[in-house]
């Protein structure tokens, strides 16, 4: 296994150095046909009259993929069926030689490396890759964003700062309870939703409206409701007695009453837009 990473690697950085007219005659499409997630999917590309940048962003992606699975010591098809391997790795590369922006080629890196390392169904992979081709880096940008910024539509009353560590036995630091949400309350004068994601993004509000309201068409948020909300989710600590922690074995927020309330930010969000989220900006937290 390591020895044919290595050979690999070679023959990546290899096809890296030669450019399109000597990928033909030095052999090395013939020698990419042995390279188990690539084959004649990645070789018809590179039989293509291409320029010297897509090379490098084939390589690129190959790269990473082959580095993946040799930290995990994984074969290629672990996870994959051999046809299933030259559909998503023949269009992921393609769609990665073509991309204009570093951020994209980056997103459609970590989606590859998910649909190898993970053992989620194969429907899915497909469906979180084409998604993902089908983004710009525009709407990735943002997508991360509405994702991972901080909440601050959510005001807590007495207890620890709100964290989301809170409550949890592996952190014995922090005061054992849990966030009870109360309910709602005007914030008048605050910042809308969109206004705070844009500056957020350091983007104009009207792109960021305008990308959102793109990712709530495919699933992956339902930010158009709320874009112009501003009122608080308030939530108060409960202390949990021990003897309660120890039958409970986990005392969290997951526990808390009043979840149909949500925050601007939380009712922006979906079950599906996160993981797919996760999907291809933390692929080493997939296997």
């Amino acid at each position: 296994m390591a020895e044919d990473h290595q050979s690999i690697d070679a023959l990546i950085e290899r096809i890296g150095q030669t450019g399109a007219a000597d990928v033909a005659t030095s052999g090395a499409v013939a020698l990419l046909n042995l390279v188990p997630y690539a084959g004649g999917a990645v070789a018809a590309i590179l039989s293509e009259f291409v320029s010297q940048k897509r090379i490098e962003r084939i390589c690129e992606v190959l790269a990473a993929l082959n580095a993946a699975l040799r930290q995990r010591g994984l074969a290629a098809d672990t996870y994959l069926s051999r046809d299933q391997v030259v559909e998503l790795v023949y269009e992921t590369v393609e769609a990665a030689s073509f991309a204009s922006d570093q951020r994209k080629v980056d997103a459609l890196k970590g989606g590859l490396v998910h649909a190898f390392v993970s053992s989620t169904s194969f429907d899915r992979k497909q469906l979180f890759l084409q998604i993902l081709r089908e983004t710009t880096a525009f709407e990735l940008s943002v997508l991360r964003v509405l994702y991972e910024c901080p909440d601050p539509f959510v005001v807590g009353r007495g207890g620890p700062e709100r964290t989301l560590e809170n409550a949890s036995p592996k952190h014995p630091n922090i005061p054992i309870g849990f966030w009870h949400t109360e309910g709602t309350e005007a914030n008048k004068g605050g910042q809308s939703l969109l206004k705070y994601l844009a500056t957020c993004a350091t983007q104009d509000a009207e792109m960021v409206e305008a990308a959102l309201r793109r990712l709530d068409g495919r699933g992956l948020a339902n930010a158009a409701p709320n874009l112009e909300r501003s009122d608080w989710k308030v939530v108060s600590w409960l202390a949990m007695p021990e003897e309660h922690v120890k039958k409970l074995k986990a005392a969290s927020i997951s526990h808390e009453a009043g979840k149909q309330v949500r925050s601007p930010l939380e009712a922006s969000r979906t079950r599906l837009g996160e993981q797919f989220v996760r999907s291809w900006s933390e692929p080493q937290n997939s296997a």
